[in-house]
């Protein structure tokens, strides 16, 4: 049986698809999925927390002033790595809790991070496929009011 070029070509890019997947999940470092510093300190956490604003900042200045979506893109893939990389960590706030809670707690916070990553993709749905509204929509509605929501449950008083 002789197959096309073309089909020959979507299956060598498949398996190398397939492969670097694996490759990748064999070379992930294992550690524990809650694994946080023997100190009590947020600074990496905050770290993201900041870089995470700073994009979703720099999204709303481009649809301010009407950049091209594609402009954007960057900014959503900066913001999706920074909050997969929070939804690691943990906050230190849950330390306050009594000790049964904090498992639960743990959870909460990264289903708010999901959440948020969930939220985000479809801004950037909303982006790629020029609807400015909706991205704002995005942007004022769910996102603003999951930030606030995590905030108010898992950042610390000053």
């Amino acid at each position: 049986m002789i197959i096309p070029a073309c089909a020959a070509r979507r299956l060598s890019i498949s398996a190398l698809a397939g492969a670097l997947l694996l490759a990748s999940i064999a070379l992930a470092p294992s550690r524990p999925i809650f694994a946080q510093p023997a100190e009590r300190s947020n600074e990496q956490l905050l770290e993201h927390m900041e870089a995470m604003k700073d994009s979703l900042k720099a999204v709303a200045m481009g649809l301010s002033t009407e950049a091209s979506p594609e402009s954007l893109i960057p900014h959503i893939v900066r913001l999706q790595q920074h909050l997969l990389a929070a939804k690691e960590m943990r906050p230190v706030s849950i330390d306050d809790l009594p000790a049964e809670e904090h498992d639960a707690a743990r959870l909460r916070y990264r289903a708010k991070l999901a959440r948020a990553l969930r939220d985000v993709a479809n801004l950037e749905i909303e982006l790629a496929t020029g609807d400015a509204d909706g991205a704002w929509a995005i942007i004022a509605g769910p996102l603003l009011k999951s930030r606030q929501a995590g905030h108010d449950e898992f950042q610390l008083e000053d």
